[in-house]
């Protein structure tokens, strides 16, 4: 896993907004993206760069879906904005198994 001193590009801050329900909002209130076609491609290059993980495919979830790592929150979040307390300590939990 790398993490590319580059920015996010517009496409792959979009995706971790989303994903962490920010484009209406200042507090960040899930953290999962079930993406599809192009998005797929964007998901699995910021898994490349450290900012995302791959959710395992279930019979009930069989879509590619994704999920925000800490470091991805810190790359795309604008001033004033945080992660609601649970889902900050979902993300870091994630991150530890």
């Amino acid at each position: 896993m790398t993490r590319p001193n580059t920015p996010l590009c517009a496409a792959e801050r979009d995706f971790i907004r989303h994903a962490l329900g920010l484009t209406r909002q200042k507090v960040g209130y899930r953290n999962h993206y079930a993406a599809g076609g192009d998005d797929v491609a964007i998901g699995r290059a910021l898994v490349a760069r450290g900012f995302a993980v791959e959710l395992s495919a279930s019979r009930i979830r069989p879509e590619v879906r994704f999920a925000i790592t800490h470091a991805g929150f810190e790359a795309a979040k604008k001033p004033g904005e945080s992660m609601d307390a649970e889902e900050l300590a979902a993300m870091r939990a994630r991150e530890m198994a």
